[in-house]
């Protein structure tokens, strides 16, 4: 355990400090943002307050307590998850070990998954990925455990971390009814751990005891009750804070279990045929699109967030229903992503950060094969169809990686959201391998051949289309998300870098071209903020940035001295929104200067009445 504990954690090191050079290594781009202002809130006590959960909020409570006690570097933060994710291979050795019995096989999975270049990108990234992956990997080692040594504390604290991966996302929440029967097999009916070909010679010592002359003396009532009362006790948390603050709102209208209201956008995102190109975060109306779907609920009268949600989720049945061969045509779309061997980015594009650290460029590429996903999933697939043989002794682990496949699948299938199952595959794969080289040894050439065959056809299928490697940059909004943060901390020339880069890469981001001119303003290039900011506004005439675009474009234009020009542009903005910031303080200016002094009071009046309580001057995010 050590040997495997230490080589991951080399291995993330090592990755870190090339990472280091990246410019994105510090910044928190798409959800991580939100997670981090979720715990930079939970410090100051303005989170959760009086706000539904959007996202699970296990993890961005976890970042909040790793803040009280190491600060908000990023390299001390990324070194806590490097070893989060280390413990998570000692965990999978340890599962392989209670499985298989075999100690070589148990090594092989622990280091196979120490060198895994997607955990060890997403190991170093600030998003909940590496959490979930702990979390379901600490449940069943202590489900196993529990089975085996047949202690109730053991299941009091599976269920606790049941509850606790549940509150960080949910997937786990669709293992619960496997789970049920196979306690009730394991107490009642005396199921065995494991059950490979040579278990009974191999277990590891202080397991000798068989699980069912243990099972006898055990209830299954009494155990459930230990796993599903802890579980239930964390849900109920965040589902009763939801209910305090949202309940009213959203007028009983909450759904199951409503640990985060995202569910609704995800589902109406991920079940539209016609959203499939638009929801990868790459695509040029992302952003925009997102908006439009988050206003629906609103347009359609229906206020509350978790009610929204609920909106949201009806309406994609409707559509579902009255489109079904489209629904069925994306699923099988979801279900060839889902054991694609390339990963699909989403906050952003893992495979660009080959570019600064060796070691995933060592351990992760998409060239002829994707690796180490083109080869992991078809080998996993193999080793799981060899354990039905033996399904009693397999049906958790077996039910686990069904169970997140099939929650990937009621979504949409990104890297990260997938990486919980990529462990369990990686003990199967070595399992396949294993069962390989001893049916060759032992002559048997008709089921090798089978094995090999098998493996041969789903590696081809799991890799087909890879091609030449694929893009390797960033994508436009992680250039534009972190010209942002270079904007708003005062570092004009490299955030219109970023922008212009982004834009380079997307020239319609209309949020993009906002900002780009914004920050070309306030370095008094305003002919060149004229024209991103035209384009801006142009590109999206009806979002919420365009009052405070048209308040921007009226600065621009008043740099240039073209002020009845400007004043129009003001008018125009408060015409939008009465309360846009800085429009009237603007107009008071600007109507002075043209020596409009009457009408200009109006708006100085109003301008000192808002002195103190309009927001950001600049267009805000998406």
């Amino acid at each position: 355990m050590l040997g495997i504990f230490v080589l991951a954690l080399v291995v993330r090191v090592v990755h870190l400090w090339g990472d280091t050079r990246s410019p994105f290594f510090a910044f928190r781009g798409i959800d991580a943002l939100d997670y981090h202002q979720m715990a930079q809130g939970l410090r100051a006590g303005t989170w959760p307050a009086d706000q539904p959960f959007f996202w699970a909020p296990l993890y961005p409570m976890f970042l909040g307590i790793l803040y009280g006690i190491i600060g908000q570097g990023a390299l001390a933060l990324k070194l806590v998850h490097a070893v989060m994710g280390s413990a998570s291979c000692v965990l999978l050795y340890r599962i392989g070990l209670r499985l298989t019995g075999r100690q070589g096989v148990a090594v092989a999975a622990g280091a196979a998954m120490a060198l895994n270049g997607t955990l060890v990108y997403f190991d170093g990234q600030l998003l909940s990925a590496c959490l979930d992956v702990f979390l379901q990997l600490l449940a069943l080692e202590l489900l196993l455990s529990a089975a085996q040594r047949q202690r109730v504390q053991w299941w009091w604290a599976a269920g606790l971390v049941i509850g606790l991966s549940a509150v960080n996302r949910g997937a786990i929440l669709l293992l619960l009814p496997p789970l049920v029967v196979w306690v009730w097999g394991v107490t009642r009916r005396g199921w065995p751990i494991g059950g490979l070909a040579g278990q009974d010679r191999d277990t590891p010592r202080g397991d000798e005891a068989t699980i069912a002359s243990a099972a006898r003396q055990s209830r299954a009532a009494a155990v459930l009750a230990a796993v599903l009362l802890p579980t239930a006790a964390c849900i109920g948390l965040a589902v009763m804070h939801n209910v305090r603050v949202d309940g009213e709102k959203s007028k009983g209208d909450m759904g199951l279990l409503p640990v985060a209201h995202n569910l609704g956008i995800n589902f109406y995102l991920g079940n539209h045929w016609t959203l499939r190109a638009i929801n990868k975060t790459n695509h040029p109306q992302h952003f925009s699109r997102y908006d439009e779907i988050m206003m629906l609920p609103e347009k359609a009268g229906v206020a509350g967030a978790f009610a929204g949600s609920q909106y949201l989720v009806r309406q994609t049945l409707r559509d579902m229903r009255s489109s079904p061969g489209e629904w069925l045509r994306l699923m099988a779309v979801k279900m060839g992503e889902l054991f694609h061997g390339a990963e699909i980015p989403r906050s952003g594009n893992l495979y660009a950060s080959r570019r600064n650290s060796p070691v995933v460029s060592g351990l992760m590429w998409k060239r002829g094969i994707a690796f180490p996903g083109g080869i992991i999933i078809p080998l996993g697939l193999v080793g799981a169809g060899l354990a039905l043989r033996r399904w009693r002794g397999h049906w958790l682990p077996l039910w686990m990686i069904v169970t997140q496949g099939v929650f990937v699948v009621m979504f949409f299938v990104t890297a990260r959201y997938r990486l919980p199952m990529i462990p369990l595959l990686t003990l199967y794969g070595v399992m396949a391998v294993h069962a390989l080289v001893a049916a060759v040894r032992r002559g048997a050439w008709v089921r090798g051949g089978l094995m090999a065959a098998a493996a041969l056809g789903l590696g081809v299928a799991c890799n087909w289309g890879v091609g030449g490697g694929g893009a390797e940059e960033h994508g436009y909004y992680e250039y534009c998300l972190l010209a942002q943060v270079q904007h708003q901390a005062g570092e004009l020339d490299r955030a219109i870098g970023n922008y212009q880069e982004g834009l380079r890469l997307n020239p319609d981001y209309a949020w993009g071209h906002l900002h780009l001119g914004d920050a070309l303003l306030r370095r008094g290039d305003a002919r060149q903020a004229e024209e991103h900011l035209r384009r801006g506004l142009e590109l999206e005439p009806e979002t919420p940035n365009v009052p405070v675009g048209r308040v921007q474009l009226g600065r621009a234009l008043a740099q240039q001295g073209r002020m009845r020009e400007a004043i129009a542009e003001w008018e125009a903005a408060l015409a939008l929104d009465a309360h846009v910031p800085y429009a009237h303080a603007e107009l008071c200016a600007g109507l002075r200067r043209l020596g409009r002094v009457r009408e200009a009071e109006t708006h100085c009046t109003a301008a000192r009445a808002a002195q103190g309580t309009t927001g950001a001057n600049t267009p805000t995010a998406p």
